[in-house]
């Protein structure tokens, strides 16, 4: 700052003068500048010059002749001495002039300390403001989002409405996945947007691995995936899709949430599907065994399904492929297939009933559902597998249900070939259909054991495939190739077998009723062989 100059007191005004100096320091909150005003006004006040100002701590300099220091102290702090050195010994009055001085340049530094620790003061405080003012604001967005996302989980509303909230509170695509890398909900628009090239079976079960182990968000490619994992066998992926790396502490912790939300959805999902799974198991074994049909037809109203509908039995099961075909591993059994087929039909709107058995999955539909539709969204959703549905005869009541499973049997076995209509119906099987009707199964019995009796002693003696390969020959019109992709053997082998039947039998497969009678026995076994195969366990 700028400091007037300092104008020699007279033998009246020396106080006076001191006074207007004590205002000018006082104005001024810079040290250096209050020294320099002191020492400036030392020579005006006394024959002497300033040496400048000491302690504390600095030591004061050695004492010599016309040399005084005068202590710079307040009630509040010790600011050292104002030191001063003169030629000559100091008048009394220049002593009292000099002590006023270095009062009131101790007052003026007490001053200018006060006001530098206030603005410090205020300076941590406007820190301390801005720093809470940014936690309440974190801490409003952190309860914002937890309110969000608890309100889908209490509320039920599925994993849409989950993956729709996240991206609102967040702004990134959001993708909610299964182990298996199938989309079960995506946010937003559509869900194909979601569509890419996956990772392969042994690389996302070990992307599930290190997810199960870290427990955080983890960037993988262009997403964020966290684990949801209710219980070791209910696994699901929240993803946000985020390829510029622009997710922040809020994304982070709306996914974290969003991933315990999540789980729980999971775990509710996995509790009603359990449930689901025991009462229709206990429907349709009651069903298709024709017993207890009372207790059915109460399963079936706890269900919300009419029996007094037109209903159907079917069978989902995985066609045999040829072994090495594809990379898709090993077909799935019929309790992996069976959440697949639910989910399936609540999104087509059939109304289903689906329970596993060893031979395929077990499934009560109402009415007569666009099946050709269904089977291509399985396909869809079961990546290399080859999924076939045999249709049963319609029910019109619970006690045409074990005809109905007996027929949907039949069809399946016909669908061994790979030549076979993935969806077969039972009013589609022609002479399968009528030999199956018969009451008394005794005349196949006679028919199978009269035209095939040899052959079928044969491949019982020596676990040969002669019956089922002359079976897929006549199927054929006779061609050893077709016959040959049908048994996943070479031709070569097909024709070696033709010539044991015509050996073994003693056939000549050239006539043309020969033909006939033999084509006829073995549509007959397969029939026998899969009425055998109804049996309920």
């Amino acid at each position: 700052m700028t400091v007037a100059r300092v104008v020699p007191p007279s033998e009246v005004g020396d106080v006076q003068a001191l006074l207007d100096l004590a205002v000018v320091m006082a104005e001024s909150d810079d040290v250096e500048a209050i020294v320099e005003v002191a020492a400036a006004a030392v020579p005006t006040l006394a024959a002497g010059r300033c040496l400048g100002l000491w302690g504390p701590p600095d030591v004061l300099p050695e004492a010599a002749p016309g040399t005084v220091a005068y202590p710079l102290r307040t009630a509040s702090y010790d600011h050292g001495f104002l030191v001063v050195e003169a030629d000559q010994p100091l008048l009394p009055e220049e002593d009292r002039l000099l002590r006023l001085l270095a009062q009131q340049t101790a007052v003026a530094l007490s001053g200018a300390r006060r006001m530098a620790q206030h603005r410090k003061d205020a300076y941590e405080l406007a820190r301390a403001n801005v720093a809470l003012s940014r936690l309440v604001d974190e801490l409003r967005r952190t309860v914002e989002i937890h309110a969000r996302l608890d309100e889908v989980a209490t509320s039920g509303a599925g994993m849409g409405a989950l993956a729709a909230t996240l991206h609102t509170v967040t702004g990134f695509p959001v993708a909610i996945e299964d182990r298996h890398g199938n989309l079960q909900a995506w946010a937003p628009g559509d869900p194909q947007a979601a569509d890419g090239p996956r990772p392969g079976r042994e690389e996302r079960e070990q992307t599930v691995k290190a997810l199960l182990r870290s427990r955080k968000p983890t960037r993988i490619g262009s997403r964020i995936v966290v684990l949801a994992a209710p219980r070791y066998d209910v696994v699901g992926l929240l993803s946000l899709v985020d390829p510029d790396g622009a997710a922040g502490k809020f994304e982070l912790l709306a996914l974290e949430h969003g991933a315990t939300v999540l789980a729980v959805e999971l775990a509710r999902l996995a509790s009603v599907a359990e449930a689901e799974h025991r009462v229709g198991r206990d429907l349709l074994e009651d069903l298709v065994s024709g017993r207890d049909q009372p207790a059915a037809v109460a399963r079936a109203q706890a269900f919300g399904f009419d029996l007094a509908r037109v209903h159907r039995i079917a069978l989902v099961h995985a066609a045999v492929v040829r072994p090495g075909a594809g990379d898709g591993g090993p077909d799935p059994g019929p309790d992996a297939a069976v959440q697949t087929l639910r989910r399936l039909a609540r999104e087509a709107g059939i109304d289903l009933i689906a329970a596993a058995r060893p031979e395929g999955v077990l499934l009560l539909a109402a009415g007569d559902p666009p099946w050709e539709a269904f089977h291509r969204a399985l396909l869809a959703d079961g990546g290399d597998h080859h999924w076939r549905i045999a249709l049963g005869g319609p029910c019109a009541q619970p006690a045409d249900a074990p005809r109905s499973y007996r027929e949907a049997v039949l069809t399946r076995e016909l669908q061994r070939s790979p030549a076979a209509q993935p969806v077969l119906a039972w009013e589609g099987l022609g002479v399968y259909r009528i030999l199956s009707s018969l009451d008394d199964v005794s005349a196949l019995d006679r028919l199978v054991a009269e035209q095939l009796g040899v052959l079928l002693d044969h491949d019982r003696d020596r676990g040969s495939q002669l019956v089922e390969t002359l079976h897929h020959y006549l199927e054929s019109g006779g061609s050893p190739t077709t016959t040959a992709k049908a048994l996943f053997v070479h031709a070569s082998t097909v024709k070696y077998r033709l010539t044991r039947i015509r050996h073994v039998g003693g056939y000549d497969l050239s006539k043309p009723a020969t033909r006939f009678a033999l084509q006829l026995a073995t549509e007959a076994w397969v029939v026998l062989r899969a009425l055998r195969d109804t049996t309920v366990g």
